[in-house]
């Protein structure tokens, strides 16, 4: 009977990802379960243990089987989903699994040693909206941009855009992306993708922290990784501590720390986006900044959206800003990755594209024409005319 129930346990984690995890689990549970055999026999009487044993044995069986049933109806109905915002969930874990990383450790081609003559290169510094956390490589706007520049293809000039997205980045990890790395790749022009969490910095020690469905963090980890029923059971206990009171709300916490421009916390992230741009700066290295609101359509961080803007604008950077354009969406979803990831999807991407290439194509193109790649013309106005400025462009 004690086989049985190693059995059971396995159905928990029926495909083959779960099936390492779950035979971890079904072994302390099989060993766990001796323990307690030996123990109700000595105290109890093996007839009286054999009867509890059994009773145990259908109680258990039968709420693996139902946990089983669910978890496999519940991979059915959402087998279109993606990944998550969660970088950990299921289905994320799932989809990474398909991810290819070049040698430094970025979502894109391998990158030469050196530049190739005859070739402009445009590095992309940012997070999980750079990298494309849930759409294939031949979505993203990077390489949108890519295959634009290159078709029609400048007559003896190849454009390079590189990936150096990473999810979880913020603008102090861009900053430290662009020193090890984007200078080294000769770059001809840097962009810069912003997002508004990217202020938050190195120290999260004041992030909130839910309570988890189990006491053992590890346990948690392994099961959201490899169930679809407790990840979503993880999520809906999260927003019910929120919505009850128990734990501050993630934007109540990001407004506490940077509502008040003067506060440590938002000077620390102007200097950090002001060090970048300086960096890029003293190499005359011309650059611009894109600017990705919540596609989910939450404005309660808008503050450091238009922070940043200011920024650029007195730093004299195009910023090409795709506030307009999202909110002119009606329906939210048809910007995500998928129903459960707020991340930008083909749709946003696309929009991505052709801003850029409205704001920056001039520039980039200046190489077809026998000049060297450098800043926008000068005398350009350090405002936007309106049309273009409700295209969501801005310098």
């Amino acid at each position: 009977m004690m086989g049985l129930l190693l059995l059971g346990a396995q159905f928990l984690f029926l495909l083959p990802d779960g099936l390492q995890f779950g035979g971890r689990a079904a072994t302390l549970a099989g060993i766990a379960g001796l323990v307690l055999l030996r123990l109700a026999s000595v105290f109890l009487g093996s007839r009286r243990t054999d009867k509890l044993l059994a009773n145990f044995l259908l109680l258990a069986l039968s709420t693996l089987l139902a946990l089983a049933a669910c978890e496999l109806a519940l991979r059915f109905a959402f087998r279109d989903v993606t990944t998550t915002v969660d970088f950990q969930s299921y289905f994320t874990t799932q989809w990474r699994k398909g991810v290819h990383l070049n040698d430094l450790g970025f979502r894109d081609g391998d990158i030469p040693g050196a530049k190739p003559d005859h070739t402009y290169r445009i590095v992309v510094i940012g997070d999980s909206f750079t990298y494309g956390q849930g759409v294939e490589t031949s979505v993203r706007f990077t390489d949108r941009l890519e295959a634009e520049l290159n078709n029609p293809a400048c007559t003896g000039v190849q454009y390079d855009v590189i990936n150096l997205g990473r999810p979880g980045a913020e603008t102090e990890d861009h900053l430290r992306i662009l020193r090890d790395i984007a200078l080294t790749l000769e770059p001809d022009f840097i962009l810069l993708q912003w997002y508004e969490n990217d202020v938050e910095g190195d120290d999260k020690s004041g992030r909130p922290r839910p309570m988890g469905l189990l006491p053992s963090a590890y346990l948690i980890k392994r099961l959201r990784e490899h169930s679809v029923l407790f990840y979503l059971l993880q999520s809906r206990w999260t927003a019910l501590q929120s919505s009850l009171g128990w734990m501050e709300p993630y934007q109540d916490y990001m407004r506490r720390r940077f509502e008040d421009p003067l506060s440590p916390a938002s000077q620390a992230a102007t200097r950090a986006l002001e060090s970048f741009l300086a960096v890029a700066g003293a190499r005359d290295i011309p650059m611009g900044v894109i600017l990705f609101p919540d596609p989910g359509g939450q404005r309660d961080l808008e503050f450091l959206h238009r922070r940043v803007l200011d920024q650029c604008h007195g730093a004299g950077i195009t910023c090409v800003d795709l506030e307009a354009q999202f909110a002119a969406v009606e329906d939210k979803q048809t910007l995500w990755a998928s129903r459960l990831d707020h991340h930008p999807g083909a749709v946003a991407h696309r929009m991505a594209t052709d801003l850029l290439l409205e704001a920056f194509a001039a520039t980039w193109r200046e190489v077809c024409a026998g000049a060297e790649p450098g800043p926008s013309p000068a005398g350009a106005p350090a405002v936007i005319s309106a049309a273009r400025a409700g295209a969501g462009i801005s310098q």
